[in-house]
């Protein structure tokens, strides 16, 4: 754990890895032929579950090929989540996107992980853009976009897709954490810690946000706060090590 200025985007942040909690895949629950596991987008199925269950339902004949192209994304998304499913998960997605080009959470998903591998940043930016192609109603592709190009220091068109993502979920906590470091780099502390208190407000469970905040604090010199901040991250976060004092990439 960091006490320096970091994305939240990571699977191990705001976000699960399931690209939205709750949806299905793309026509509604491709029917499962594993035991009783549905392949489903935010299933709380075991990876190894899901995988078996999505894997039928791919293989089914009867099932069209965009059933079938949805059944990949919840595999990939699954195999993701598995130590070393990686490689796998990218080859679902590519074979998803085969089947059905207009699959927009196929290219938001391989954007994303991608982007999370410290793959190519120009096909993760491409692959996203195409996901918002698709769905312009995606506060989350508009949201994964700006961190990669808050990676890439792109930090105006980073604010323009998390102030998209804001105004398409306005509740989106992580946009709002992810927004405040883009300000923090581009030296507008204030307006960082008011993005860091929004995304508390709406998750207060996340040390980073604090930790996050605290850097900024510091920025302004009101290191009574910036203290706090840090305190609260090491109470939220038992399993602390250590604490850097400066800024960092996402």
């Amino acid at each position: 754990m960091h006490a320096f200025v970091h994305s939240m985007s990571s699977r191990s942040s705001y976000r699960a890895l399931w690209l939205a909690a709750g949806l299905v895949v793309a026509l509604g629950a491709v029917p499962a032929f594993a035991a009783d596991t549905e392949c489903a987008l935010g299933s709380k199925a075991a990876p190894s579950e899901l995988i078996s269950a999505c894997t039928a339902a791919i293989e089914q004949a009867a099932n069209s090929p965009r059933d079938q192209s949805a059944a990949l994304v919840t595999r990939a998304d699954a195999h993701a989540r598995t130590s070393g499913g990686l490689t796998q998960a990218l080859k679902d997605l590519d074979r998803a996107i085969a089947l059905d080009g207009r699959n927009a959470r196929a290219y938001r998903l391989r954007g994303d992980l991608v982007r999370e591998a410290g793959g190519d940043a120009g096909k993760a930016t491409a692959d996203l853009s195409m996901a918002i192609s698709l769905d312009p109603n995606d506060a989350e592709a508009f949201e994964l976009r700006g961190v990669v190009y808050t990676g890439q220091r792109r930090l105006d068109r980073a604010l323009a897709d998390y102030d998209q993502a804001i105004r398409l979920k306005p509740d989106y906590a992580q946009a709002y954490a992810d927004r405040g470091v883009a300000f923090y780099l581009r030296g507008d502390n204030e307006k960082a810690v008011r993005d860091y208190d929004e995304a508390i407000r709406l998750d207060p469970d996340r040390p980073r946000t604090f930790t996050n905040r605290g850097a900024a604090y510091k920025k302004l010199g009101d290191m009574d706060k910036a203290l706090a901040d840090d305190s609260e991250a090491i109470r939220k976060c038992r399993n602390i090590t250590t604490i850097a004092v400066s800024p960092t990439l996402p």
